[in-house]
């Protein structure tokens, strides 16, 4: 009986660091899922993106540039805008715009994972 008892003791002693452990992960985890939660989108990249989808590209690219001058780290708006660029066949433009974007996005997993 005696050994019974301290054996549960034992477990319990052992099993609440980790209970806390678990709790402490959890909340980790609650927390970098928040900020990988997508961002709202603005209403001019809204806008843009309806202009992408029905081909009006110089329309989307006003839009975006006007955007992207006042928030130059959207990775959205870099996205769509590298997207405008090449359906004008503006590949150098594109590739700039991905690279920014792609470089964004690393930025914020950093920020992340750190």
């Amino acid at each position: 009986m005696l050994r019974i008892a301290l054996s549960i003791l034992l477990l319990a002693s052992i099993s609440a660091p980790v209970a806390g452990f678990s709790q402490s992960s959890a909340q980790n985890a609650d927390q970098q899922a928040a900020s990988a939660a997508p961002q709202p989108v603005s209403e001019e990249v809204a806008g843009a993106e309806a202009n992408i989808v029905k081909s009006e590209w110089k329309a989307a690219e006003s839009k975006l540039e006007a955007w992207l001058a006042a928030h130059p780290a959207d990775a959205r708006a870099l996205f769509d805008s590298g997207y405008v660029a090449d359906a004008q066949d503006r590949l150098d433009d594109a590739a700039e715009l991905y690279r920014r974007q792609r470089r964004r996005i690393r930025s914020r997993l950093r920020r992340m994972w750190s």
